[in-house]
């Protein structure tokens, strides 16, 4: 996802059409997901929570 998107979700939930069903996304799994992806692209969590605003306990407690 990019920063973008990530910035546009609601505080808590999201609720897309997918495959013609309604999806509940949380936020919670958006964002894991994402500094999931962001540290298997070897970025530092320095710079996961400077450009995504993530705060650092929440980046360093992600597996």
């Amino acid at each position: 996802m990019t920063l973008d998107a990530i910035r546009s979700l609601p505080a808590t939930a999201a609720r897309p059409t997918l495959y013609d069903k309604e999806q509940l996304v949380r936020l919670h799994a958006v964002v894991a997901m994402t500094i999931r992806v962001l540290k298997k692209q070897g970025k530092r969590i320095k710079t996961i929570v400077r450009e995504t605003g993530i705060s650092h306990n929440t980046v360093k407690k992600s597996r």
